[in-house]
């Protein structure tokens, strides 16, 4: 079994391709794909895990704490690059020009230098 569907951090190519293989004999895929296509839509879901990968990253490593008492849109702010929600990242960026100081989030972004 591959190790990307056991939560595994690492996604290995010929994984994928093994995978979208299986699909295509099993009938999961509208049409019959040839080894060109495989190959190519390996290719975009490889791009778009890295993609997820460093924008979770990105969150992960500004070490921001939630707090329920600032409400959802303020606890999703971070993760605004995830989130389809532009909402989201209207906040983010209100949070960096230091607005929202009395919240948690506000406070802990202050105390590691991302507000401006």
């Amino acid at each position: 079994m591959p190790q990307w569907s056991q939560g595994g951090l690492d996604v290995d190519r010929q994984d994928i391709q093994q995978a979208l293989k299986k699909w295509v004999e099993s009938g999961k895929t509208t049409g019959t794909w040839g080894d060109y296509t495989i190959h190519r839509v390996t290719r975009g879901v490889l791009s778009t895990l890295r993609d997820f990968a460093d924008k979770l990253r990105r969150a992960a490593n500004l070490h921001l704490e939630p707090d329920l008492n600032d409400g959802v849109v303020l606890n999703i702010a971070p993760l605004y690059e995830l989130a389809p929600w532009k909402e989201a990242k209207e906040y983010w960026e209100e949070l960096v020009e230091g607005k929202y100081e009395w919240s948690s989030i506000g406070k802990q972004m202050r105390e590691k230098g991302i507000v401006k």
